[in-house]
């Protein structure tokens, strides 16, 4: 008479002589969320949490920081303090310019910039809004415009839309001006062409 098989390796019946002990210590099996693998989870988890966190304090401080400057896409006044008198990556504002030809309201005119600031008159006979726009295909163009002081009114870089051309819409009360033709960096040169209306 044949003995039926022995039941599968640990099932009731099997025998005890060939079972093995339960794993104990360090060897033994435990589940995926317990231990080491939970503190390695949370420090991943922490490293990227950081990661993004330390990426999105930087995106904020350049938007925060580039909008302390700008108001409508011009540069604030205000903004300036920071600059000690500056336009950022252009000359000083008390910097002599070039004397370059009269501009007022409907006219255009062109003119060469050879690395220094070329300075146009502008004389307003009542308060007006004016729209000047700086042109050029040869340099970063910066438009700054100063009061009868030379104290900055307003300044722009690339507000003229796509490209580096400059452009500022200003509400001046009636009185002298000067639209100043700058480049960024200070050290462009070439044509260029200057609108006001």
């Amino acid at each position: 008479m044949s003995m039926p098989p022995p039941p599968p390796p640990g099932q009731p019946g099997w025998p005890a002589s060939q079972q093995r002990p339960a794993a104990t210590g360090s060897g033994a099996r435990q589940p995926w969320w317990t231990g080491g693998r939970v503190a390695l989870a949370v420090v991943i988890v922490l490293v990227l949490m950081a990661g993004a966190g330390f990426a999105g304090f930087l995106a904020g401080m350049a938007v925060g920081g580039f909008e302390s400057l700008t108001a409508d896409g011009v540069f604030d006044v205000d903004g300036f303090e920071a600059f000690d008198g500056d336009v950022p990556g252009v000359t000083p504002l008390d910097a002599e310019g070039v004397p370059g030809q009269a501009v007022r309201r409907g006219t255009e005119v062109s003119d060469l910039l050879d690395g220094q600031p070329v300075d146009h008159p502008l004389t307003l006979e009542t308060s007006a809004r004016v729209s000047i726009e700086l042109r050029s295909d040869d340099f970063d163009t910066v438009l700054v415009v100063l009061d009868d002081t030379g104290a900055l009114v307003a300044s722009d870089d690339d507000g003229a839309g796509l490209g580096t051309d400059s452009r500022l819409e200003l509400d001046l009360d009636a009185g002298s001006y000067t639209v100043r033709v700058q480049s960024w960096g200070s050290a462009g040169t070439g044509s260029y062409e200057l609108a006001v209306d």
